[in-house]
């Protein structure tokens, strides 16, 4: 075994054990009733158009990629930055909290977040981003509220795109050169 490769395995098993548990991906292991929670605030939040089978999907997609968000990954370089950036920790160590709150302040009026109307869920939903100071959708979720990193994500997501743009753009995908001076094909 060469040296390099004993050191990092040796430092990868190391850090496993030395990473906090504050510091771990909040949604990894989350219970069945903040699920429900996250289901409710997607139906909110996303478009009603998508249909409630598509905003499942999304919604677990969302799940999935919050669980295996790699903090402190290398970000790349940005347009006209001489570094790199790196990643931040978990965006989702506040989900919990803020899933908490919102079905806090549905229980004054309707006994939880589930059982509230759409438009009362909407208000709810409303305050809790002004209090929390969310003005914009970030371009990648952040952490500052849990309904807009769902929005963030689903919004520059490939299938968001394609949803925004009524086109199959599929931007993650390639066309090919034979297809790329003919414009997507609608969706509906």
């Amino acid at each position: 075994m060469r040296r390099r490769t004993f050191f990092k395995s040796i430092g990868s098993n190391l850090a496993l054990i030395l990473v906090p548990k504050w510091w771990r991906p909040a949604l990894a292991a989350a219970p069945a009733a903040q699920t429900a929670s996250l289901q409710d605030l997607a139906m909110v939040v996303l478009p009603q158009s998508l249909g409630a089978k598509r905003i499942a999907e999304v919604t677990k997609a969302f799940e999935v990629w919050i669980s295996q968000f790699p903090a402190g990954a290398d970000g790349g370089y940005g347009y006209g930055y001489p570094r790199p950036t790196v990643l931040g920790p978990n965006p989702s160590l506040h989900y919990n909290d803020q899933l908490k709150e919102l079905d806090a302040a549905a229980a004054a009026a309707s006994g939880g977040f589930a059982g509230a109307g759409m438009q009362a869920r909407q208000a709810i939903v409303q305050a809790a981003l002004a209090q929390a100071g969310v003005s914009t959708i970030p371009a990648r979720p952040n952490g500052k509220h849990v309904a807009t990193d769902l929005m963030s994500y689903f919004y520059s997501s490939s299938d968001g795109k394609d949803f925004c743009y009524n086109a199959a753009i599929r931007e993650a995908d390639c066309r090919g050169l034979e297809s790329s001076g003919e414009r997507p094909a609608a969706l509906s």
